[in-house]
């Protein structure tokens, strides 16, 4: 079985307010940030990251050009 959302933002313009705001192209990025949420919460058993069999992390770069990232990795608990 496959399930699969589709869903549509409406910008009501935001790309066009944010080109004038800073002439860069990236309104949508902006957009594209806000639904994903900028961080991911993962449980620890046993010194092991409690990922489901397909699950996996990974960081979606919604920029329309390259830039330095820096990740970080807080360890909460006893």
């Amino acid at each position: 079985m496959v399930l699969r959302e589709e869903f549509t933002v409406q910008t009501n313009g935001h790309r066009d307010m944010h080109e004038q705001a800073w002439h860069d192209g990236n309104g949508h990025s902006h957009l594209q940030a806000t639904m994903m949420g900028p961080e991911v919460s993962v449980p620890l058993a046993d010194g092991r990251l409690m990922l489901g069999t397909w699950q996996q992390i990974f960081h979606l770069e919604a920029d329309i050009k390259p830039r330095t990232r820096r990740i970080v990795v807080t360890v909460m608990g006893e």
